[in-house]
């Protein structure tokens, strides 16, 4: 009676719950809580701490408690491929993707899929990048995150560079009141946090992940004007096994550098009564035409980025539209749809006409 009247009362103040450790939660308990705050509040949004060890335990949990999204960690990861790959498996469809909405089409199609994830750069019972990589993996750890098709999420003293993980039982350190909010990665962190919400908004619902090295770049699509928005990483997991990084290809035209950074000359922090961070070098660069230290060849529709100065711990994103004459095609493609015209060419169509149009390409016959 008691947890009922607190489960009540917390859904009539708040829109969402967070359960810690609902694995150690009998499933039957948690039902008749989270009944009890649906009936104060029916679209409670629910994320969970769960670690099952098993996505078909994790998929019970889910189904039987509506479960809104599972929290996972970007610091889970022990090197940059298993970044990736989490990057991948929470970053949405791919590029390409067939689809309704594809087509203009608002309605939803029902399909199995993955629960959903809040996806966090770090929570606050783990290690930090100081801790289990280097310090300067924060910026790249983060923005990786930020460029996911997922609520995201972090923790208090990630952005500060806090460089421990906070005992929230013996630690008797308070945080301090942030009179200066450019401390650590904050300055970006605000960029990425702006940049998450409004792809999400614009559309930019599609992912493709390519990887070489130590470097990930991630591209987040918008299926309906393909314009993309890139972001590459270079991740600083450890400081003994720096690779080089490679060029990158970008299909398509380079019209804006929405920012870089990178984070450098980390050094010990002050003596404070509060709870502070490692002292560091931000170097953030906005909106500009051109990067020192980044060099663009163009090879007809492909412009290929050269890194020159791109250390471990340092981002670039950029914005990427069709060339011309894809714009150009695209547009026409377009209004041969909104004509109804398919149907009069396609019934034209033999089952040999069929083929050559779905499964053909003039650059593969080329081969």
């Amino acid at each position: 009676s008691h947890m009922q009247t607190y489960t009540e009362q917390m859904a009539a103040i708040f829109h969402g719950f967070r359960i810690d450790n609902c694995h150690s939660t009998p499933i039957h308990v948690a039902q008749y809580l989270l009944d009890a705050a649906r009936r104060i509040r029916p679209n409670l949004y629910v994320i969970c701490e769960l670690f099952t060890g098993s996505e078909e335990i994790d998929a019970v949990y889910v189904s039987q408690l509506g479960i809104g999204a599972l929290i996972r960690e970007a610091m889970g990861a022990n090197d940059s491929w298993e970044l990736g790959r989490l990057c991948h498996r929470h970053g949405g469809s791919p590029v390409g993707s067939v689809d309704s909405s594809s087509f203009g089409n608002n309605k939803v199609v029902a399909r199995p899929g993955l629960p959903g994830a809040m996806f966090t750069d770090c929570t606050h019972d783990n290690e930090t990048p100081s801790q289990k990589r280097t310090t300067e993996d924060a910026l790249p750890n983060a923005a990786l995150v930020a460029m996911s098709v997922a609520a995201t999420g972090s923790v208090r003293g990630y952005d500060e560079l806090v460089d421990k993980t906070i005992d929230v039982v013996h630690e008797t350190r308070k945080y301090p009141i942030l009179d200066n909010i450019n401390v650590g990665i904050t300055p970006v962190k605000r960029l990425l946090n702006k940049l998450h919400t409004q792809l999400a908004v614009d559309g930019f619902d599609e992912v493709h992940i390519h990887q070489e090295n130590n470097t990930i770049a991630i591209q987040r699509h918008n299926p309906k004007t393909h314009e993309a928005v890139y972001l590459v990483a270079h991740t600083a997991f450890s400081r003994h096994h720096v690779a080089p990084v490679n060029p990158v290809r970008v299909p398509g035209q380079i019209t804006e550098y929405l920012f870089r950074a990178k984070l450098t000359n980390v050094r010990e922090k002050k003596a404070s009564e509060f709870i502070n961070g490692l002292e560091s070098d931000l170097d953030l660069v906005e909106g500009k035409e051109s990067i020192n230290g980044i060099e663009v060849y163009t090879d007809g529709d492909i412009q290929e980025l050269v890194f020159k100065d791109f250390p471990p711990g340092s981002i670039l994103s950029f914005k990427v539209s069709l060339p011309s004459q894809s714009k150009e095609a695209l547009h026409s493609l377009h209004s041969l749809l909104q004509a109804k015209e398919e149907e009069r060419v396609m019934a034209a169509c033999s089952l040999l006409d069929m083929n050559v149009l779905l499964y053909r390409c003039d650059v593969e016959e080329q081969d």
